[in-house]
Formats: structure tokens, sequence, C-alpha cells
């Protein structure tokens, strides 16, 4: 039941840290608009490749999850990309939202519920969007490489919570 809201709030954690750094100025509503919807479109198709993953692979499915989810969120701890800030937002929006579609194949396999996520993923992606790029300049907190850290953190724990219960 919390799993799923946490992990779309964790999914978009990324998005805030990126969108923290970059000096856009324009197009901010827009921007954020694309990403929450491409957190909700991304998702469905990973829920359905993950779904089928975990019909193939029955026993071995909450394994593979588990170290897909601890795999990501190590890589989101140690990733320092950046993005170019003369994309358009709904290419810009869409490189940010890929990660979606692999946290949600390990839910899928997992068998979570889809709506739920999705919907969290999206709205938690909108949101932090917003709040990123119009507070910005004057929350000290919106370190990009701290928000980076703790999802993967978040990530990386809820990869192992199946390993251990």
């Amino acid at each position: 039941m919390w799993q799923e809201p946490v992990a779309g709030l964790l999914t978009a954690l990324d998005v805030a840290a990126v969108y923290a750094v970059l000096p856009l100025r324009r197009k901010r509503l827009l921007l954020a608009v694309w990403t929450g919807l491409l957190h909700m479109a991304f998702p469905v198709a990973g829920f359905v490749a993950g779904g089928a993953a975990a019909e193939l692979m029955a026993g071995l499915g909450v394994y593979l999850s588990a170290l897909m989810l601890i795999l990501l969120g190590i890589h989101m701890m140690l990733s320092e990309e950046g993005a170019d800030v003369k994309m358009p937002p709904h290419l810009l929006a869409a490189l940010l939202s890929i990660d979606s579609f692999s946290v949600s194949v390990s839910f899928g396999m997992l068998q979570l519920d889809m709506v739920r996520f999705i919907l969290s993923a999206g709205i938690s992606a909108f949101v932090l969007s917003c709040a990123t790029l119009y507070v910005r300049g004057s929350v000290a907190l919106l370190g990009g490489r701290k928000l980076r850290v703790a999802g993967g953190i978040g990530l990386a724990f809820m990869g192992i919570v199946p390993l251990i219960s």
C-alpha cells in the first residue's frame, strides 16, 4: 500500500535534482506538465513489460526486480548527469522520465498497483518540477546532488525490502 506512492515520489526526485541546477526562465510550466505526463506514460509500458517478465520468470521475478532497484538506486546516487538547457521542453522532460520506465518494470515484476504508482509518479513529478523550477533560488535544500543521493538510497532500500521479508 505504501510502496507505490513512495516509489512515485522517489522516481520524481531526480527530476527536481536536474531542474534545480538548470537556469530555466521560460516555459517552466510547460516543462513541468510534460514531465508529469511522461512520468505517467513511461511506467505504463514498464508495468506491462515487468508483468510479462514476472510471468516468464515466476520465482526469480522478486529477486531480479530487487536487484534492478538496487542498481538503479546506486546509479542515481553516482550519476553526475546534466542536460542541455537549449532542448525543447518535451525532449528534456522525456529524457528525465525514461528512468521511470525501468523503475516501473521492477514494480510490474513485483505485481504492485500500477494505477497508484502511475498517479503518484506523475503528480510527484509535476509538483516537484513546479516547486524546483519556481522556487529554486530561494531554497538551499534543493541541491541536485543531495536529491539524487536521497532518491538513490530510497530506491535501493525498496529493492532490499522484498529480499529480507
